[in-house]
């Protein structure tokens, strides 16, 4: 772990609602706790919140231009040169190239945008509409326009094609 890096964690539970802290992961009974994911509070307290796993998404350490924290699992929307492009926030391996195809490719590790939908501005007179390009972005704290619009599992059709 990096040092003063913040390691923080959000999950939702079965009733819809988010609970942010340290993450456990049961793989088996322990002491009369079931199995599962849990997520605890931070305050501390000796309690934890029972989470869907699919829904556990670590904090990127990087907020928005609103001020808000950026986990996995986060839909957003950025600016790359004069176009709109919403993507969602993964963590992994990914390939980078910011030469425009000049130069081969790296693998990186880390947090990255997965990209879907390009919203042309009113000057691209080439499109219609959104297009769709799957691509690979990283995210840096110097996209200062980046803004979470939602989620994969509250809004899934952010990322749709045609929405």
């Amino acid at each position: 772990m990096q040092a003063g890096r913040e390691n923080k964690f959000r999950g939702m539970d079965i009733a819809g609602e988010w609970h942010y802290g340290n993450l456990a992961v049961l793989r088996k009974a322990y002491r009369g706790i079931k199995a599962g994911s849990y997520i605890s509070n931070e305050a501390g307290v000796p309690f934890a919140y029972a989470v869907r796993l699919e829904t556990v998404g670590q904090y990127s350490t990087i907020l928005d231009m609103n001020g808000k924290e950026i986990y996995e699992g986060d839909i957003v929307q950025y600016k790359m040169g004069e176009n709109n492009c919403v993507g969602t926030i993964k963590f992994g391996e990914y390939e980078q190239d910011g030469s425009g195809g000049e130069y081969n490719t790296i693998t990186c590790l880390g947090f990255f945008i997965h990209r879907l939908k390009i919203i042309p501005t009113v000057w691209d007179i080439e499109f219609d509409g959104p297009y769709y390009r799957e691509e690979e972005q990283q995210v840096s704290p110097s996209k200062t326009e980046i803004v979470v619009i939602g989620n994969e599992w509250q809004n899934p059709e952010l990322m749709e094609k045609g929405a």
